[in-house]
């Protein structure tokens, strides 16, 4: 793991400009980001758009659902809400740009968020768009992280594109270090497909879920197994210091610049040089930002439970309710 993280922009520069768009990837690019993080979802008609949401209410003001329409006929001539206005993007649009980028000696790499809301043939899809490029997937390895949820996509991407990924950075999103524990076990049990093992080499957690008191078994793995972790969405500095502590690959934030300036400040936490990692210090209750900080453990460790139980995935049983209190407990010191 990377003892200096790389700052990457959530959905570009989001903070000041429209998500999602190349106007936000520009400007993520100018305040130092590298590497951009950004959703894909695709039309009924087979049609990749950068979209975070499955509908296009929020963003382009339009009350559609991306999956039930065709690209030219209901997409093409949406326009962001917010200003400027920006046209949705296409995935094929995106690859073009990203080519005339490195051409121009401008590095630029995508974290692709592959939303579980699409059918898996989606990665199928986004490894035929980068072949009507013209490059080779060898060129496109060091410029595209694939990114799945859900165990189906993984068991596709395993029975049909093993060999084809082999080399691409994957990577196991989530809100819970649980969910990601249990998605990490299916894949031990994915057969070899030729010479090529199919195999994850990163994991990027929700923020808040690395602060509960059993995270550190967790990162544990992680380092014994050489994955690679990142955070999201990161805001604050002291955010960013509890990531630079975990040794993070990279930080997800909306705000490139204040947390670039956060990075290399120097006053950020060292790495743990060993597997032995503390838990997490949370604020006192007495103090606005530790009320602030619990109420969200406590919202996340509720909603991991749900949706451990609802949405995982996974062919096993639910996330202990008990659990989620007793882990809400430990943080707040009551045992």
């Amino acid at each position: 793991m990377s003892s200096t993280p790389r700052v990457i922009g959530h959905r570009g520069f989001r903070l000041m400009f429209p998500e999602n768009t190349l106007l936000a990837f520009n400007e993520a690019i100018k305040s130092g980001s590298t590497l951009i993080e950004t959703d894909v979802q695709m039309s009924k008609d087979g049609v990749i758009v950068i979209s975070h949401d499955h509908q296009t209410n929020r963003s382009f003001g339009e009350p559609l659902i991306i999956q039930d329409v065709n690209y030219a006929e209901s997409l093409l001539a949406l326009k962001t809400v917010a200003e400027p206005r920006e046209s949705i993007l296409t995935f094929a649009r995106l690859l073009q740009w990203a080519i005339k980028k490195h051409e121009d000696n401008v590095p630029v790499k995508f974290m692709l968020d592959i939303k579980p809301v699409n059918n898996p043939k989606i990665v199928s899809v986004i490894l035929e768009n980068l072949a009507k490029t013209g490059k080779s997937l060898d060129y496109w390895h060091d410029k595209i992280i694939f990114g799945f949820w859900t165990e189906p996509y993984l068991r596709y991407a395993h029975e049909h594109h093993a060999e084809d990924l082999a080399l691409f950075e994957k990577l196991i999103i989530s809100v819970s270090p649980a969910i990601v524990a249990d998605l990490l076990e299916v894949v031990d049990t994915l057969p070899m497909v030729g010479r090529t093992k199919f195999k994850i080499d990163s994991v990027s957690l929700l923020f808040i879920s690395t602060c509960g008191p059993q995270f550190p078994g967790y990162f544990r793995e992680y380092k014994r197994r050489g994955i690679n972790l990142y955070t999201w969405t990161v805001n604050a500095a002291e955010d960013a210091s509890w990531s630079c502590r975990l040794g993070v690959s990279g930080i997800i934030t909306d705000n490139v610049d204040a947390i670039r300036d956060a990075v290399q400040s120097g006053k950020m936490r060292e790495p743990v040089q060993d597997n032995v990692l503390e838990p997490y210090l949370f604020p006192s209750l007495l103090t606005s930002q530790g009320v602030r900080k619990y109420g969200r453990f406590c919202t996340f460790k509720v909603f991991e439970s749900i949706k451990y139980y609802n949405l995982s995935g996974v062919g096993v049983g639910p996330y202990n309710i008990g659990a989620a209190i007793h882990g809400v407990s430990r943080a707040f010191g009551v045992i």
